[in-house]
């Protein structure tokens, strides 16, 4: 009886612990943004967001490279990453040895900086120079094992009924994986989308400054 007290009183002591993290962290998170909203509001006009930064400093070259560097980005690795998920889930049922050398390569893909593609291959190597194109297929190789990873459980969770029944029907494995596959797996692949581009904003502005 007492040890049970004793691990119920533990547990018990956990989730005050817990409690408290989680109180300390929103309280932390809010005091920042008061912080920036207080200390931020009053300066900002209309020449810090969309003025000519050589007469004053602007944010405006930042957000339109930003902008570019994601809309090459996702054009390269949208359609990379998609079609490798389909390839490794419908067409090489994740087995074989193929699909292990393309997942390791992939998610190494994710560990490497982005000075070593930004600098050291498009800039030194290939001589293409400090330009928006070699920015954004630098995002668009880091950001591409996300969407690749994040796709195939996507796809995974599809059930395999909604395959047989295609089938079935008399449906070709093409016809299936657009119109039954993709669409079920839709919500998954826009979400890794979305945390895709998230990290693209979070890197081009490194890969600018």
């Amino acid at each position: 009886m007492n040890k049970r007290k004793t691990i119920i009183a533990f547990y018990k002591t956990l989730k005050i612990i817990s409690i408290l993290c989680a109180i300390v962290s929103v309280a932390a998170l809010i005091a920042v943004t008061l912080y920036i909203l207080a200390n931020g509001v009053s300066k900002l006009n209309f020449e810090l967001l969309f003025g000519d930064y050589s007469d004053s400093p602007s944010i405006l070259p930042a957000l339109v490279g930003t902008i570019e560097i994601i809309l090459i980005a996702s054009a390269i690795s949208i359609p990379l990453g998609v079609g490798s998920a389909i390839f490794l889930v419908e067409y090489m049922q994740n087995k074989g040895k193929l699909v292990k050398i393309i997942r390791i390569a992939t998610e190494t893909l994710a560990g490497i900086p982005a000075i070593v593609y930004g600098y050291l291959i498009f800039v030194v190597t290939l001589k293409m120079g400090y330009t928006i194109l070699g920015g954004g297929i630098t995002i668009a190789i880091m950001i591409l094992p996300v969407i690749v990873r994040q796709t195939e459980e996507s796809l995974i969770a599809v059930p395999m009924s909604l395959r047989e029944g295609a089938y079935a029907l008399g449906a070709s494995k093409v016809a299936t994986i657009f119109k039954v596959v993709l669409p079920s797996a839709s919500s998954g692949i826009v979400t890794a989308i979305i945390l895709a581009i998230g990290r693209v904003i979070s890197e081009s502005a490194v890969l600018i400054l």
